[in-house]
C-alpha cells in the first residue's frame, strides 16, 4: 500500500469537505440574506400602497369638500357640515381648516378661535396658492407636542381660486400603523423621509422633523443609500451605522419611494444582519456533521481502496479495462470527455452526435472554448483556470455549447483534475443537456413573480373604488335625513364614477386574461386602415378639440389579428390625445422608419416622461399621472398583443413636457413596392 498517496486523498477529501462546508454555508447565507430583502421589499409595497390608499381617500374626502358650495361660502351650513364631519372623524382627524384666498384662517374645527389668523407664510401654504393644486406637507411638531401633516386641496370659486380646504392629520398615529409594525426582528426598524430629506419617521423620536443630512455619520455606505432614497430609487443596501441606536452594526436594507401627488416619500426597512443570519447556527452544525461524517467514510473508503488495489497493473488488464470504459461510454446519454491541461479535446464519447450533431472527430484535437457561447466562455475559462491549479479538484458549470446547426443549446459540466494520475493525464468531465430545466426554472421564476406582483396590484386597485363608495354611501345617509337632494344627486355621481372604474377594472383584467389563450388569426392590413378604424372608435374624445393629427401616406403592409391590432393603435393614440390636452396647439403624428426593420411610432408634443420611469409603463397597474383616469392596464395589454403577434414595443421620451413616442416592430412588415 502507497501510503503517500493514501495521505494525499485524505488531504484532498479535506480540502473538498471544507470547500464544501463553506460553499453550502456561505450559499445559505447568501439565501437568507436575499429573503430578507424579498420580506423587506413585501413590507415596503404593503405599506407604500397603505399610504397611497389612506391619502386617495382623504383627498376624495376634501375634493367633496371643495366642490360644496355652503363650505366654499363658508357660511353656517357650510360650518356645521365641518363640525359633523370633525365629530365623526375625531378619531383620526386634528383638525378640518377652511383658508381663504388671503392665506387666513376663515374657519376651522376645533380650534374655531384661529379664525382670521394669517398662516400664509407656512411652506405648505405658500405651496398651494403657488401650484393651486393638492398639496401634502412635510412632517412638523404641532403646537399641541405632536407630529402632524396636512392635506390641502384648493377651492374654486365661479372658477377662480378661492383659498384651501385642509386637514391635519397625526403623523404619529399614522406611522404606528402602517410603517412601525412592517420592521423584520427585534433590530429592524423602518425610516421614512420625504422628498427633501426631512425624517417623517424614524424609531428615535428625536429625529423625527429635522433633516436626515444632519444626522448622517461617516458610514458612506449609509449615506449613499440616502442619496439614492432622496433621488426616488429603489434597491438594497448594507451599511455599519444603525441609524436608530445610533451605533455601529452591519446593517441589510430595502428602499423604495412612495409616490403621493406631485411629489414621493422614501421609506426603508432595516434590520441588522446579524439578526437575520444567527438562525445559521443550527443549520451550520449538522452541516459540519454531515460533512464530518462523508470525510472519514471517505478516508476510510480510501484506506481499504488503497490496500485493496496495487497501483500497477498489467497492461493487459489495464486495456481491457479502457475498453469496457469505452463501451459503457459509447452507451451511454451523457457526454464524456478527456481534456489536457493545454484545453484540447483529447476524446469524446459518441453521445456528442446525438446532443449536438457533431461527430467525434469534428471536435478532438480542437480546443473546447472554440464551442462555447461568447457569453458565457469568460466564466468557464475561469472555472478552467481554477481546476487546472487544484489537483484532483471537482468542477460544475453551466454553459452554452454550439450545436451543428448553429444554434447554442445548454449544458451542465462536472468533472475532476486527473492531470497528475498517469494513465489518464486529463480532465475527466461528464456533461448533459439542461436546456429544457434551463427554460422550464426561468419561466417558473418569471411567472412567480407576475402573480405577486398581479395579487398586490389587483388588491389594492379593487379596494380603492370599494372604500369610495362606501364612504360616499355614508354621506347618502345623512345627507337622506336632511332630505338634500342636490348632495344626493352628487353622492351618487360619486359612487357611479367608482363602480364604473372598478367595472372597467375587471373588464381589462379579463382581456389580459384573455390573451396567449385564445388564438389570433392573421390578416393582410395596411397601416392607414388600421389607424382609420381607431380613430373612428375615437371620434367622441377627438369632436371640439383642437389636434392635429397626420398619418403617414407610405403604404406598410401589416399582418396579424385586425381587431387586436386596431385596440393597440386605438389605446395609444387615446394615450397622445389625453396627454396632450393642456398643449395648445397639440399634435400627433403617425408615421414609420426604415432601418434595418421597419418600425412603426406614434408621437406627441404632450406631457412627456422622465427617462428613469419609461420602462416601468408597461408593468400591471403602472400610472405615472394619477390625475388622469385609467386602470394602469392599457400598455400591459398593449404590450402583450405585440408580443402575441412576435413584435416589440418601447418608450422614448426626452422628458417632462418634451412629449412622447412609442415605437412598434411587428414580423413580416413592409412597404408596398419595396424589396
Amino acid at each position: 500500500m502507497n501510503y503517500r498517496y493514501w495521505l494525499l486523498s485524505i488531504l484532498l477529501f479535506l480540502v473538498i469537505a471544507l470547500y464544501t462546508f463553506v460553499s453550502f454555508y456561505s450559499e445559505e447565507k447568501i439565501n437568507v440574506i436575499q429573503n430578507s430583502y424579498y420580506l423587506q421589499r413585501i413590507h415596503a409595497r404593503q405599506t407604500s400602497l397603505s399610504f397611497s390608499e389612506m391619502f386617495d381617500n382623504w383627498k376624495g374626502i376634501l375634493n367633496y369638500l371643495a366642490a360644496d358650495k355652503d363650505i366654499i361660502e363658508m357660511n353656517k351650513r357650510g360650518k356645521e357640515h365641518l363640525r359633523f364631519l370633525y365629530k365623526n372623524l375625531r378619531k383620526e382627524l386634528k383638525s378640518i381648516t377652511r383658508v381663504g384666498p388671503d392665506g387666513k384662517i376663515t374657519f376651522t374645527v376645533p380650534y374655531e378661535n384661529a379664525a382670521g389668523m394669517d398662516i400664509s407664510s407656512q411652506a405648505h401654504v405658500r405651496e398651494i396658492f403657488q401650484k393651486k393644486k393638492p398639496v401634502i406637507s412635510d412632517v412638523f411638531l404641532a403646537v399641541q407636542g405632536f407630529y402632524a401633516i396636512v392635506i390641502h386641496v384648493p377651492v374654486f370659486k365661479n372658477d377662480k381660486f378661492d383659498g384651501t380646504i385642509a386637514l391635519v392629520l397625526n403623523f404619529e398615529k399614522i406611522a404606528e400603523k402602517f410603517v412601525r409594525e412592517v420592521t423584520i426582528g427585534k433590530s429592524g426598524y423602518a425610516l421614512l423621509i420625504s422628498r427633501n430629506g426631512t425624517e417623517l419617521y424614524c424609531p428615535r423620536r428625536k429625529h423625527v422633523g429635522n433633516n436626515i443630512k444632519l444626522t448622517i455619520h461617516d458610514d458612506p455606505d449609509f449615506g449613499n443609500m440616502i442619496k439614492r432614497m432622496l433621488e426616488g430609487k429603489e434597491g438594497t443596501s448594507h451599511f455599519y451605522y444603525d441609524h436608530a441606536s445610533e451605533s455601529y452594526r452591519k446593517m441589510r436594507a430595502f428602499y423604495m419611494p412612495i409616490y403621493l401627488d406631485g411629489t414621493f416619500w422614501s421609506l426603508a426597512i432595516v434590520t441588522s444582519e446579524e439578526e437575520l443570519t444567527e438562525g445559521l447556527a443550527n443549520f451550520r452544525n449538522k452541516l459540519l456533521i454531515l460533512i464530518s461524517a462523508i470525510f472519514l467514510g471517505a478516508v476510510l473508503f480510501s484506506y481499504y481502496a488503497f490496500k485493496s488495489w496495487g497501483l500497477v497493473k498489467e497492461t493487459e488488464k489495464r486495456k481491457k479495462a479502457e475498453a469496457r470504459f469505452r463501451a459503457l461510454l459509447s452507451n451511454s446519454n451523457d457526454i464524456f470527455m478527456l481534456i489536457n491541461s493545454e484545453g484540447v479535446i483529447q476524446y469524446v464519447s459518441s453521445a456528442i452526435e446525438m446532443l449536438t450533431g457533431f461527430e467525434p472527430g469534428d471536435i478532438e484535437n480542437k480546443p473546447f472554448d472554440k464551442f462555447i457561447h461568447p457569453e458565457d466562455l469568460k466564466n468557464v475559462v475561469e472555472v478552467w483556470d481554477q481546476v487546472l491549479q487544484n489537483e484532483r479538484s471537482l468542477f460544475r458549470v453551466e454553459y452554452r455549447a454550439l450545436k451543428k446547426d448553429g444554434e447554442y443549446m445548454w449544458l451542465e459540466a462536472v468533472g475532476r483534475n486527473f492531470l497528475s494520475e498517469q494513465h489518464l493525464n486529463a480532465v475527466v468531465v461528464n456533461i448533459r443537456d439542461i436546456t429544457e430545466r434551463r427554460i422550464k426554472d426561468e419561466e417558473i421564476r418569471r411567472k412567480n413573480e407576475e402573480i405577486t406582483r398581479f395579487i398586490y396590484s389587483v388588491s389594492h386597485d379593487l379596494k380603492s373604488p370599494v372604500v369610495t363608495i362606501r364612504t360616499f354611501v355614508d354621506y347618502m345617509k345623512e345627507n337622506l335625513k336632511k332630505n338634500d337632494i342636490k348632495k344626493l344627486s352628487d353622492d351618487l355621481i360619486y359612487i357611479d364614477k367608482a363602480s364604473d372604474k372598478m367595472s372597467k377594472l375587471i373588464e381589462d383584467l379579463l382581456e389580459l386574461s384573455r390573451l396567449g389563450r385564445i388564438s389570433h388569426k392573421t390578416e393582410r392590413l395596411t397601416l392607414q386602415e388600421i389607424v382609420k378604424d381607431s380613430l373612428n372608435l375615437l371620434a367622441g374624445q377627438l369632436k371640439d378639440k383642437n389636434i392635429r393629427i397626420d398619418v403617414t401616406d407610405k403604404p406598410v403592409i401589416i399582418y396579424g389579428d385586425g381587431d387586436k391590432l386596431v385596440d393597440v393603435f386605438r389605446n395609444l393614440i387615446e394615450n397622445s390625445i389625453k396627454f396632450t390636452s393642456d398643449c395648445e396647439q397639440a399634435h400627433i403624428e403617425v408615421g414609420v422608419k426604415e432601418n434595418d426593420e421597419i418600425i412603426i411610432y406614434i408621437k406627441d408634443n404632450g406631457s412627456g416622461i422622465e427617462p428613469e420611469y419609461k420602462n416601468k409603463l408597461f408593468g400591471l397597474f403602472e400610472k405615472l399621472h394619477t390625475n388622469y383616469e385609467g386602470t394602469g392596464l392599457g400598455l400591459t395589454i398593449v404590450k402583450r398583443i405585440i408580443e402575441i403577434h412576435g413584435g416589440r414595443i418601447w418608450i422614448e421620451s426626452e422628458g417632462l413636457n418634451k412629449g412622447t413616442t412609442v415605437f412598434i416592430t411587428l414580423p413580416k412588415t413592409k412597404i408596398a413596392g419595396v424589396v
